[in-house]
Parts: C-alpha cells; sequence; structure tokens
C-alpha cells in the first residue's frame, strides 16, 4: 500500500504541475490573440493617388484676383 500511496502522489503532483502549465500557456496564448487583436490599425486608404495628374497654385488666376479686389476695394472706399 504505501509504495502505490507514493507513486499516485508522485503522477498526482506531476499532472497538477503539467496542469498549471497548460492553464498557464493557455492564458498567455490568449493573451498574445488579444494583443495582436488591439494592434489593428483604425485607418484605411479610402483612394489612392493618382499618378500624373499634379495640381499646382495657379499663380496668374491669383494675383489677377488680388490685384482686381485691390482695386475695387480701393475704389469702394
Amino acid at each position: 500500500m504505501p509504495k502505490a500511496e507514493s507513486d499516485y502522489t508522485n503522477i498526482l503532483r506531476e499532472f497538477k504541475l503539467r496542469e498549471n502549465l497548460y492553464t498557464y500557456l493557455l492564458e498567455k496564448r490568449a493573451e498574445a490573440g488579444i494583443a495582436k487583436a488591439s494592434n489593428v490599425p483604425d485607418n484605411s486608404i479610402v483612394d489612392y493617388a493618382k499618378r500624373g495628374t499634379l495640381i499646382y497654385p495657379k499663380k496668374t488666376q491669383n494675383y489677377t484676383y488680388a490685384i482686381g479686389l485691390g482695386f475695387f476695394f480701393h475704389l469702394a472706399f
């Protein structure tokens, strides 16, 4: 009986050790899954830029408006 009881306690101790290790690894896997899910960016590209359609300021049009408004406000006063 003492030999069987000693074997039983050794097996039970090893079982509990492995069970605790298994639950620890399951918790770590769940934490890693949560961390991976939280790293997903909240933004995305709606529309990609089209190549060759650059937009520049229209200098002549802007200067024309500025000079015209300058004369208009000057004459209005």
